[in-house]
């Protein structure tokens, strides 16, 4: 198959790519008649000549129509395999790696290992994942169903408020629209690195899902937003210093009442 040229127009003259069954035949000439024998035949630099017999045996394993495989060579193979040694290690004690954490530590390595030119920049990272069949995975969730007649009800309601407001003449700074929303301590990560394919992505918690606080936010009918409010699962308030723009509350449950 003939190779396919490419108009670089920054650059003026045309690029030219092959396939991996062309370079096969140009190397099959070249066990022949030598690398430059072959270059002229088949107009190649005799340079890409040596470098395709080098990269025989990839070559004989790419389909016959591919061109290129770019992104595929590691250019810090050692540092590569270390690192994918480590995410294997942290997925196997149930740990969530993120392409953060896989950056930072890749950096790090390249500290230990002299890597002056090593960057670990997000293209660089997406390519590794790519190379070492890794992708960042999600955990699903079903959001609760709401009743066939949510509209009609959300109606109904908002009619109800409007007219206790009217009829009681209530000014809209003690008309006042709260949620409590439990959180807790061990906040597990809903993504991780992990190899592609696989249907279970377990992720392990740090051992403290019982313990639990609650957040209170609210707002007034005219927008203007009161001090978050925390209460904590506990009989005593703690001693340590706390934020001023949030009111701290304990409760034996742990929550309003």
């Amino acid at each position: 198959m003939a190779p396919k040229r490419k108009r670089d127009e920054s650059t003026g003259p045309a690029r030219q790519s092959y396939t991996s069954q062309y370079k096969l035949e140009v190397v099959g000439y070249a066990k022949e008649h030598g690398n430059r024998a072959a270059g002229r035949q088949y107009s190649v630099a005799e340079s890409s000549v040596r470098d395709w017999r080098k990269a025989e045996a990839t070559l004989q394993t790419l389909p016959p129509r591919k061109r290129a495989r770019r992104g595929q060579t590691a250019k810090w193979p050692i540092l590569e395999e270390n690192l994918a040694s480590w995410i294997r290690a942290q997925r196997d004690d149930g740990r969530a790696v993120s392409t953060v954490a896989i950056r930072l530590k890749s950096r790090q390595m390249a500290v230990d290992m002299q890597l002056n030119d090593f960057k670990g920049g997000p293209s660089w990272i997406f390519k590794f994942m790519k190379r070492q069949n890794l992708s960042v995975r999600a955990r699903t969730t079903v959001g609760q169903k709401l009743p066939d007649d949510w509209e009609q009800k959300t109606m109904n309601f908002r009619e109800f408020v409007e007219k206790e407001i009217r009829t009681n003449q209530i000014l809209l700074d003690d008309v006042v629209n709260m949620d409590e929303v439990p959180m807790t301590f061990d906040i597990a990560p809903t993504r991780s690195v992990a190899p592609t394919g696989v249907k279970a992505v377990a992720v392990t918690a740090i051992g403290h899902k019982r313990n639990n606080f609650t957040v209170v936010l609210a707002c007034t009918g005219n927008g203007a937003k009161l001090k978050t409010m925390i209460i904590f699962k506990r009989v005593t308030m703690p001693r340590e210093k706390l934020s001023n723009g949030v009111v701290v509350c304990v409760n034996r449950k742990g929550w309003m009442n």
